[in-house]
């Protein structure tokens, strides 16, 4: 190539630079467009909570409790970390088990038999609340300020949309639960969630306390949204995110089924 013709040839690619950096900026910013492939097929068909009941019921041995879960009493939250270069533009979230979103049932043998402990417990993901005022306040620190209804409100649709816990289709988190090791109040528990008909096992150390006839029990529960196929949300080619790991901070109160 002659000199004149290197020259013009710079020049053409000089005029294409922008365009080429719009375009990679453009795909950046799109981030993933589907979940991962799911890690594992479920093992467990969730059902209601007046299943959850009869269920456990046929399995409980002779002489042995059976507790429901209060709904009105017991609370969970999940607290959701922004990440990313960028972090410091977004938002925490947390986001609140409404009323009557937890329903489930608890298994005790008779006498001193809380090895063979049981719990069910179905979250209806169609209650969720996302950063209440009151919760945000409570929490304060990096959590502190209400944040305004619209932006509340998107949020929740995107959490609850195809693209994050597709709500549409797999409308409950099942958890399910026996007592490894411990003594009361310190137990150490073999919990199995299912979210996206995927089941994560985990061991999560709770405090359990007697408490009006029945029991109290308090944990945090740490979860990968990428562990249910899910693909945390991205903007900014990356440099605005969410973080993978959500704390699930949980205080169940059971009292005798009826």
């Amino acid at each position: 190539m002659n000199v004149r013709g290197t020259l013009a040839h710079a020049r053409s690619v000089r005029r294409r630079i922008p365009q080429l950096a719009t375009l990679v900026l453009l795909a950046a910013c799109a981030g993933p467009a589907t979940r991962p492939p799911a890690v594992a097929p479920a093992a467990v068909v969730t059902t209601d909570a007046a299943g959850l009941l009869a269920d456990l019921r046929r399995a409980a041995p002779k002489g042995a409790a059976l507790l429901h879960i209060d709904p009105a009493r017991s609370h969970a939250q999940a607290l959701v970390f922004r990440a990313g270069p960028l972090a410091r533009r977004g938002h925490n979230h947390v986001v609140v088990a409404g009323p009557g979103a937890l329903h489930g049932a608890v298994l005790l043998p008779a006498g001193d038999a809380m090895h063979h402990a049981r719990a069910e417990l179905l979250l209806e993901l169609g209650a969720l609340q996302v950063d209440p005022p009151a919760a945000r306040e409570a929490l304060g620190g990096a959590f502190g300020g209400a944040l305004p209804q619209p932006a509340r409100q998107g949020t929740r649709d995107n959490m609850l949309g195809a693209a994050v816990l597709d709500a549409a289709r797999f409308p409950q988190l099942r958890v399910s639960a026996r007592v490894l090791a411990g003594e009361m109040p310190g137990l150490l528990l073999q919990v199995d969630t299912t979210l996206h008909g995927i089941v994560v096992r985990q061991q999560v150390p709770v405090r359990v306390q007697q408490h009006d006839g029945g029991l109290r029990t308090r944990g945090t529960l740490v979860l990968r949204q990428a562990d249910f196929g899910i693909a945390p949300f991205r903007a900014a080619g990356g440099l605005l995110q969410v973080a993978d790991h959500v704390l699930v901070q949980f205080d169940l109160y059971a009292s005798p089924a009826q």
